[in-house]
């Protein structure tokens, strides 16, 4: 992929290059790896499900309802 279609890609991310080709590189960097744990944090947050007692719990991966 070349460099052109990053920028692109990147969205608001792609001013940062304009800034200064180095420093612009780390804040993309960084950004990207903020989105990663954004996304982490929700894959994590759809483990967390509702009991029957309507209390909001999260299941163990054995299945057994842990409390919080």
């Amino acid at each position: 992929m070349s460099e052109r279609a990053v920028r692109s890609s990147t969205g608001w991310r792609a001013l940062t290059y304009d800034e200064n080709d180095g420093y612009g590189r780390v804040r993309a960097a960084g950004a990207a790896a903020f989105d990663a744990l954004v996304q982490t944090s929700v894959v994590m947050a759809q483990r967390y499900e509702r009991s029957h007692l309507g209390r909001i719990g999260r299941r163990s991966l054995s299945g057994v309802p842990l409390r919080l």
